[in-house]
């Protein structure tokens, strides 16, 4: 039985790769599509490698996915995305489509078991974000005036094209804010100054930022793993709207102080981590929902949906009732 992975990647500008797949040990990366949308080049990949055992399945009938050859089908992936975006010298990004996760029976024993499955362990799940509105007024005008460095850092934020970018920025946002260089140093008067705003916030999710993710996303020489897009994908909308809070609203700039001013407050955000937003009553909102695969954090790429599922994958879309089978 094999594993299946799929992935979309996108390389911006647009250049066509000059292989079609990569092997990487066991796991083999392959090329099922490649068209241009929206001014970029969309691949459909599929990562497939051997399983070794039969995947677990709940009482309920789940197939549960092997969380250590799912990974290695997922380094395979960034690795063919990294490869091609080097020789083609292209900004690239990889999404889950739907599905993005199949089963291949080699053997019919391995096919009936897999058919006698409920489901499969998959999905999507949403997380939803806000982007608030800035008015340009008199007073904010002359509230930045003393910190045209935050300005400018965080329009560079604002010009890059992913969230690993933007996150790198923002965290150097909050450094000039506080002028601290230590990210153990800067996490309890950051903390500090976000605590009053009731937007949720806390040491931990705080610290989690600064320490954990800042070291693992900037530095790759050290021992141990390092961070991607992917993984800072989740948090950016919390560490963006950290960021305008402190740009607008902290009081001493270049200090660590974390005393506040009310220079500017946000019609809409979120109230924590996870999914609760909140919303001034009367004021327009605009709002975001990302979604993201239940398994490898991939952003869902809504524009690839496969109808037409390979014969000898499991699992296949379910046939109407009303549906009849094609005649022989």
């Amino acid at each position: 039985m094999r594993l299946l992975r799929l992935a979309t990647i996108y390389l911006d500008p647009p250049s066509e790769p000059p292989i079609k797949g990569v092997e990487l040990g066991s796991v083999r990366v392959s090329t099922l599509l490649s068209r241009e949308l929206n001014g970029k080049l969309q691949l459909l990949v599929v990562a497939a490698l051997p399983l070794q055992e039969k995947p677990f399945v709940t009482p309920e009938g789940v197939v549960l996915v092997p969380d250590l050859p799912r990974r290695q089908a997922e380094s395979a992936i960034k690795a063919y995305a990294d490869l091609i975006a080097v020789t083609c010298r292209s900004r690239r990004s990889i999404s889950s489509p739907s599905p993005y996760i199949a089963f291949e029976p080699e053997a019919d024993d391995e096919r009936i078991w897999l058919e006698s499955a409920e489901s499969l362990e998959a999905g999507f799940s949403g997380k939803p974000g806000a982007r608030p509105h800035v008015s340009i007024t008199q007073d904010l005008m002359q509230g930045v005036a003393d910190r045209l460095d935050g300005l400018e850092l965080c329009a560079e934020a604002q010009a890059q094209f992913t969230a690993s970018g933007r996150f790198r920025e923002f965290i150097r946002l909050f450094e000039r804010a506080f002028s601290l260089r230590s990210k153990k140093q800067l996490v309890r008067p950051l903390s500090a100054f976000l605590l009053p705003n009731r937007a949720g916030y806390s040491g931990p999710e705080v610290r989690d930022w600064l320490v954990t993710k800042r070291h693992h996303l900037m530095h790759a020489g050290q021992r141990g793993s390092y961070l991607v897009e992917s993984d800072i994908a989740p948090v950016i909308q919390r560490v963006e709207q950290a960021a305008y809070d402190v740009l607008f609203n902290k009081a001493e700039w270049r200090t660590p102080s974390a005393s506040r001013r009310n220079l500017w407050a946000p019609e809409v955000g979120t109230f924590d981590p996870g999914t609760s937003i909140f919303l001034v009553k009367g004021k327009k909102a605009s709002l975001e929902f990302q979604l993201f695969d239940n398994l490898g954090g991939f952003p869902a790429d809504v524009s690839m949906s496969l109808n037409a599922i390979p014969d000898g994958w499991w699992p296949r879309p379910k046939r109407p009732n009303h549906e009849k089978p094609p005649q022989a």
